[in-house]
């Protein structure tokens, strides 16, 4: 996961965005997702200086699909 607080593609300054990476079983890259305002369907609007991907946490496995889940956040 790569997180960009400052992220300013979107069309507003410093909202933010977050990137996951999927890997393969080797660890090589397989596929990316964007997630911001214009991208991954993020069903909320990001305003300037939200710096959305501040911080992010993972929580381990909590709805047991066997996918690690995880938590991006804002100030």
């Amino acid at each position: 996961m790569l997180v960009l607080p400052a992220d300013t593609d979107d069309g507003n300054d410093g909202a933010g965005a977050a990137y996951v990476i999927f890997l393969t079983t080797s660890g090589a890259e397989k596929a990316a997702q964007k997630i911001s305002n214009s991208y991954g369907n993020f069903p909320y609007t990001l305003d300037s200086s939200d710096e959305f991907g501040r911080s992010s946490v993972s929580l381990g496995d909590l709805d047991e699909d066997g996918i690690p889940d995880l938590v991006v956040g804002a100030p």
